[in-house]
């Protein structure tokens, strides 16, 4: 096997690495927190025209209040993207409101015209639209936000849009996967305003059965208290999913924290213990080849080692195309594997196969020449070690933002021009994440990298840590996972006991592969 690939993960690598931009003055920061308030209540600000004026004015009044000021929101947008042009015709010719927009303004402009008519045939109907305003309102732009993830453009692209270069969303718009993140986004909100829309309406439905329609009606003021009831839980429920939205917005923030903390300091007494990182290993295995050397297996850690076997793997995977959709160079190829394993090495999981008699003389030669010189390992292998519940070993240190900090950039990447990973490769990495798989649930040892010297491909060294990986996964009673993209490995994996449990959808030969506890394992072939 030329190499084995393990692909980004699915949180937060399918992100673009780009140039750090300078940061903005006291004034500049000022001005942007407040556009940001103002465009945020923009967004609520038809409501909050219609809940202002409900009171004092009829129902048809405050409605048409509602939808002059959803079309105020619109002129807003496009006349900010006029000024952006810098005052081109052409963008006002070309522009596009954003869906939400139109869809507040058709909605309060259809509840303005069904209120003025009721009120003209029926005077006193009014009252009404005061008690389903609300439900009507909130289930209106739910629906909304339904139809247009159901017409193929979810609303969340406007607003992705509108907060990027053209040339950054015109890159990223191309990625399926980025899409599906956005999707994921709308769905989200449209069942955040379902689950509102059917709490608000529980108590409007009660009024116009039993009181018809007019909550005054009701004597004992039950259901005016169970209204306040009612919009009150509405309002958790929304602040809640804002909550929910904001804990994700600063995850990059929490994960650089959490992989600067860990490699400025390591890990805890107690992390340590779980993974066994406070020793070492160091073992001696006897060949597979008889007429062989034993082989050393070392557990790697210094920036030396690593960047050494980040040339193996580089070596490894020269026929590969797994990365080939990002990865251009055998340079940028050596940035990308010496820090995304720096980013795990803590672990005490990345492996290196060495000849054992080569590795003797090399450590005589350093005590006798008083020097620390390193040895190219044979073969290498990146294994991670999911034991935490939350599983951060994948989610917080295996990730863009634990490769940033241990040194990955893309030579010559631009705030809007840099490679990403193809639909192919992110799927590929999200499949482990997949409930079906339960991977999720339980610990298990992920095998990230994989792959040998070609000048030592073929005499036992990735058999060498393959056995010996599978010894611990047995002894630590934890499944071993993995990606490979080849066909030939699928079948040297499956005589170890490993089994294909999903592909990439139409790339039958990009498996996911667990080997569980207790297989049974064939006469091992060659994997390396």
């Amino acid at each position: 096997m030329t190499g084995d690939s393990s692909t980004t993960n699915s949180s937060t690598a399918n992100e673009p690495v780009t140039p750090q931009s300078s940061s903005p003055g006291p004034f500049q920061k000022l001005l942007i927190a407040f556009m940001t308030a103002f465009e945020s209540f923009l967004g609520f600000a038809p409501f909050i025209a219609v809940m202002s004026l409900q009171s004092s004015y009829t129902p048809d009044v405050s409605l048409g209040a509602g939808a002059f000021v959803a079309l105020f929101v619109i002129f807003y947008s496009m006349m900010k993207e006029f000024v952006k042009s810098g005052c081109s015709m052409m963008t006002l010719s070309e522009y596009r409101p954003k869906s939400l927009d139109v869809g507040q303004f058709l909605l309060f402009g259809f509840l303005f015209l069904l209120a003025y008519i009721s009120e003209k045939v029926s005077p006193g109907a009014g009252d009404i639209f005061v008690l389903w305003f609300n439900p009507f309102a909130t289930g209106g732009m739910a629906l909304i936000m339904y139809t247009s993830i159901v017409t193929g453009r979810p609303f969340v692209y406007d607003e992705a849009k509108a907060k990027m270069p053209p040339g950054l969303w015109q890159s990223l718009s191309s990625k399926k996967w980025f899409l599906e993140k956005l999707e994921k986004v709308a769905w989200f909100w449209t069942m955040t305003l379902t689950a509102m829309t059917a709490v608000i309406t529980v108590q409007p439905i009660l009024v116009t059965i039993f009181y018809y329609g007019d909550v005054n009606n009701d004597p004992t003021g039950t259901m005016a208290t169970f209204g306040s009831i009612m919009t009150i839980i509405q309002f958790v429920i929304l602040f809640y999913a804002l909550f929910t939205q904001a804990q994700e917005g600063s995850k990059p923030a929490r994960v650089k924290k959490r992989v600067c903390e860990v490699r400025d300091h390591g890990l805890s007494s107690k992390q340590k213990a779980l993974y066994g990182a406070a020793t070492p290993i160091d073992i001696s295995l006897p060949s597979l080849d008889e007429a062989q050397t034993p082989h050393r297996i070392k557990s790697l850690a210094s920036a030396e080692d690593i960047d050494l076997a980040a040339t193996v793997l580089v070596d490894a995977y020269a026929g590969d195309d797994t990365y080939r959709s990002f990865l251009k160079t055998d340079a940028e190829k050596q940035i990308f594997f010496s820090s995304s394993v720096k980013a795990v090495a803590c672990f005490n999981h990345v492996l290196a196969c060495y000849d054992g008699g080569d590795y003797d003389l090399q450590q005589q030669q350093n005590n006798n020449n008083n020097n620390n010189n390193k040895l190219k390992p044979a073969a290498v292998m990146a294994c991670i070690p999911v034991y935490s519940k939350s599983q951060e070993e994948l989610n917080v240190f295996f990730s863009l933002e634990g490769w940033l900090q241990h040194g990955f950039v893309i030579p010559g990447a631009t705030a809007t021009d840099f490679p990403l990973p193809d639909d192919r490769l992110v799927e590929l990495g999200e499949m482990k994440s997949r409930a079906t798989h339960g991977l999720t649930k339980q610990p298990y040892i992920y095998i990230a990298y994989f792959g040998a010297d070609s000048a030592k491909r073929g005499k036992g060294y990735g058999r060498s840590l393959l056995k010996y990986i599978i010894e611990l996964s047995e002894s630590k009673k934890v499944p071993l996972v993995l990606e490979t993209t080849n066909a030939f490995n699928i079948r040297q994996y499956e005589k170890h006991g490993f089994k294909v449990v999903d592909h990439v959808k139409d790339q039958p030969k990009w498996v996911l592969m667990v080997r569980s506890v207790n297989e049974n394992e064939a006469d091992v072939g060659e994997i390396v």
